[in-house]
């Protein structure tokens, strides 16, 4: 009986689950009403910039043009870029992000160590350069530093599934803030009203840029972002997150191999390459956060230039040289079996000589047979140190663990929140951004006091 309902909670664990059609449609129209909100204030505009908003988008347009003309001839060197439709798609998103004619929207998930198909944390980071993120932001599409909303969602059923013995456990260490506590379904329904505002399919414009790093293409100017993006949408997909049929993506895997030319990357080798500081990485809220950095990094023509991230690092070997390099490794492969066999043939022959030699023989054996008892108490002997010295950094990474966590006490303002509704999440990462009629009002009475 025990074990049946183990069996049974193990599928409801793994069970696809679908989000009902109403709770989608009333959760996006909360959010669509609480973010279009955002610029509703009465915060004075930046007139000047307003004013000369296309003079400056059309210098943007033009540093990209000169930038592009300047690295025409590495582009074409680059075996990751050489075909004129990838180089062409790399310069129209290059584009879209230096003259902040495009939303960012950066995703990262968390799986447990043990299950990769049970999802513990999901990461979000939003970039909008068409309105202020916050209060009195507007102009906001030229601000000197990217207004970023970051959000960190922990999944209340799997909040006893932590990692720790093959990644770091840094569930806790949000830099952002705030980590919401959802359950699966109601985490689901949050990122669902979220995905469909930004990426609300509209009719496709003509001349409309096409992707380099995405087969999918979207019509609204979204990019999904993301270190080997297709794996968390696969994650999320599972969890009953609908994606459009299409829409652009900037993996930044992808981008970073154009350059080293590496099968992957990882996102702390990535970061460090362009100089972005970064902590508490395997944290899904951290990890989407300094994705969008990297992504906002490789896709200025400035960073690019300064880090020759245009400029092709490996090695291309061609046909003859693999199979040139196949032949070599075969050839010593047969040169170490001949070894082998000429060497057993030699001990037969020794061993079929006369008395003398087998009384050689035999004491070459008792002196092989000690070697190889010494042998085998030294492997032992190995053995236990590499035991001993396992067990002693089993313990100075528990001590440093331990000292992490007492930085991030006394340091990280990270905290926690259960939270009960999808709809609940929205006004609570959203709507508290916008001044309540209570806040103007004592706002007033202040100035009048």
């Amino acid at each position: 009986m025990t074990r049946n309902k183990n069996k049974n909670s193990k599928r409801q664990l793994f069970r696809k689950q679908k989000i009902v059609p109403e709770d989608r449609e009333l959760a996006l129209e909360r959010f669509r009403g609480i973010y279009e909100a955002l610029d509703s204030d009465t915060s004075p505009k930046l007139l000047p910039l307003s004013h000369n908003e296309q003079q400056i988008s059309s210098l943007l347009q033009t540093i990209v043009d000169s930038y592009a003309a300047a690295q025409e001839t590495e582009w074409k060197k680059n075996p990751y870029i050489s075909r004129t439709g990838t180089r062409n798609a790399l310069l129209s998103t290059i584009r879209d992000v230096f003259t902040r004619s495009a939303i960012l929207f950066s995703l990262d998930v968390e799986a447990w160590e043990r299950d990769a198909n049970v999802v513990t944390e999901i990461g979000l980071a939003i970039y909008d350069p068409t309105r202020g993120l916050s209060r009195g932001l507007h102009g906001a599409v030229f601000e000197i530093t990217p207004t970023i909303k970051q959000l960190h969602i922990r999944i209340k059923e799997h909040c006893d599934l932590t990692n720790g013995a093959y990644v770091p456990n840094h569930v806790d260490k949000f830099n952002g803030g705030t980590t919401l506590l959802l359950s699966k379904y109601e985490a689901a329904v949050f990122l669902q009203s979220m995905i469909d505002y930004f990426f609300d399919e509209e009719e496709k414009e003509e001349g409309e840029a096409v992707d380099v790093n995405c087969k999918n293409k979207r019509h609204k100017n979204t990019y999904l972002v993301g270190h080997d993006i297709q794996g968390d949408v696969k994650w999320l997909s599972n969890m009953g997150i609908e994606f459009p049929a299409k829409y652009s993506c900037i993996d930044t895997m992808k981008l970073m191999r154009i350059s080293h030319g590496k099968p992957s990357l990882g996102l702390a080798r990535s970061l460090q390459f362009c100089d972005i500081s970064h902590n508490f990485l395997h944290n899904a809220g951290n990890d989407a956060y300094y994705t969008l950095l990297l992504a906002l990094k490789l896709c200025d023509p400035y960073s690019r230039l300064s880090k020759n991230l245009d400029v092709f690092v490996g090695k291309e070997m061609t046909a003859e040289e693999i199979e040139l390099k196949k032949a070599e490794k075969e050839g010593k492969r047969m040169a170490r079996i001949a070894r082998r066999q000429g060497k057993i043939e030699k001990e037969k022959s020794e061993a079929t000589e006369g008395g003398e030699v087998e009384v050689e023989e035999k004491t070459r054996i008792e002196k092989k047979e000690k070697e190889e008892e010494e042998t085998e108490q030294s492997r032992l002997n190995r053995k236990k140190e590499k035991e001993a010295s396992e067990k002693l950094k089993i313990e100075k990474a528990r001590a440093r663990r331990q000292e992490q966590r007492i930085k991030i006490l006394t340091c990280n303002d990270a905290e926690l929140k259960v939270v009960n509704s999808a709809l609940e999440a929205t006004f609570f990462c959203f709507g508290k951004m916008i001044p309540s009629q209570e806040d103007v009002m004592d706002e007033t009475s202040e100035q009048e006091i």
